[in-house]
């Protein structure tokens, strides 16, 4: 239901009409529950099923070449998805998570939990410092 929340808005708007009460009402549900809740929660879950899949590897006794392999192949056909889904609605996020595991899933989940939090510290400081300088990025 959320996912097709999150896309609703796509469907809502014309340009041969005004915007109704049900478009805001839409709207504000996708923003309280979809970019709100939903979104988050996505993201979480696919780091999380990232780490999953990493630490079963590890359990079977795969070595990391072949883990790898892993996260490729499956980055790669989220990518592929992703390209498809986007045919279609145009805010995919597959392709996103596909982009991310293609190119980062190798790379962080086998940090220490101390270069991890000095990472996330040095992205939060990079993104505060872009969120300034970044015309239209803030609502006043």
């Amino acid at each position: 239901m959320f996912i097709a929340l999150a896309h609703a808005n796509q469907f809502i708007f014309s340009t041969d009409r005004g915007v109704t009460l049900t478009d805001q009402f839409t709207v504000f549900i996708r923003q309280v529950f979809i970019d709100g809740r939903a979104f988050p929660l996505f993201a979480i879950l696919f780091g999380y099923g990232l780490h999953q899949v990493y630490k079963g590897q590890e359990r079977k006794g795969s070595s990391w070449k072949d883990t790898k392999k892993i996260f490729r192949r499956r980055g790669a056909l989220m990518l592929v998805i992703g390209f498809f889904h986007a045919t279609l609605f145009f805010a995919d996020i597959i392709g996103v998570y596909g982009f991310i595991a293609l190119l980062f899933a190798s790379l962080f989940l086998r940090l220490s939990n101390r270069k991890s939090i000095i990472l996330i510290i040095f992205f939060l400081y990079w993104l505060a410092c872009w969120l300034r300088t970044c015309p239209g990025a803030l609502m006043h």
